[in-house]
């Protein structure tokens, strides 16, 4: 058995930072991304109790994470803003801890 690696130790510790830096984004959906060692980091979708995550994915470069985690708050944040917006027209922003800075990936992760 081959002990191959498919993911450099330094896209490692990017992916790392880009999975830390989207942790609201765990705590608020259904969403986990876990450092799968060798193979890179997973990020699993859609969690079902019977079926378990329906959606897997495998990531061994850091800007395709931040990619798909970028898309993925952006929808979150924006749905919720629009939900929120047409129940009470209020500023449904206020309060939460939503900082654009962290997740601007060149200049956080690079």
């Amino acid at each position: 058995m081959r002990k191959q690696a498919f993911i450099t130790e330094e896209e490692s510790r990017k992916c790392r930072k880009v999975a830390e830096a989207f942790t609201e984004l765990y705590e608020n959906d259904d969403t986990a991304v876990l450092d799968a060692g060798k193979y890179g980091f997973v990020k699993l979708q859609y969690y079902n109790i019977n079926n378990g995550f329906d959606c897997v994915t495998t990531y061994t470069d850091s800007s395709e994470l931040f990619n798909s985690l970028w898309e993925d708050w952006l929808y979150i944040n924006l749905l919720e803003q629009k939900s929120c917006h047409r129940k009470n027209r209020q500023n449904c922003w206020k309060g939460k801890n939503i900082s654009l800075k962290n997740a601007v990936y060149k200049h956080n992760f690079l």
